[in-house]
């Protein structure tokens, strides 16, 4: 699995990347490069799109992956980087049922658009990212819903493939 936070993830994705990972060999960063090599229904459409807007695909593989010093690179591979940032927020709002004391926008724009950076604004964005991890992810709810979801997908293989 790799290691950089900068790619996107589909749903329940940490929770079943582990499984999918034994069972196909499969993980969100081996999937979305081979997306933007043009494979599948998706990477077919992709492709399309990269070709319109004449955007290097080998570009924007190097920044996801963390490799690249082209302009805004940091933002997806930075401890406050999009990813990350959009996850939190939308946790928090998803699980408690109301807003992030912020918008993910908000963020963003504060961390790293701004020309001189807020470290308030960091510090609450930490504090939220916390909340997250203790409240939500590693919480007692946030695991037994991880094991029932995992059990789940091991029991219902068969059902699924790696095309």
């Amino acid at each position: 699995m790799s290691t950089n936070s900068g790619e996107g993830h589909g749903p329940l994705s940490h929770t079943l990347e582990p499984i999918f990972k034994i069972q196909f060999g499969l993980d969100h960063h081996s999937v979305g490069v081979s997306y933007l090599r043009g494979k599948g229904e998706l990477g077919e459409e992709l492709d399309q799109l990269l070709r319109f807007w004449h955007i290097d695909r080998e570009q924007v593989i190097e920044i996801i992956e963390g490799n690249s010093s082209v302009g805004h690179s940091k933002l997806f591979s930075s401890t406050h980087n999009v990813d990350t940032i959009e996850a939190i927020t939308r946790s928090f709002s998803m699980a408690r049922r109301s807003f992030a004391p912020r918008t993910a926008e908000y963020y963003f724009t504060s961390l790293w658009l701004n020309e001189s950076f807020s470290h308030t604004v960091g510090d609450e964005f930490w504090r939220l990212k916390d909340t997250v991890y203790h409240v939500i992810i590693n919480g007692l709810a946030g695991r037994f819903m991880d094991s029932v979801a995992q059990s789940y997908m091991k029991t219902n293989l068969d059902a699924f493939s790696d095309a």
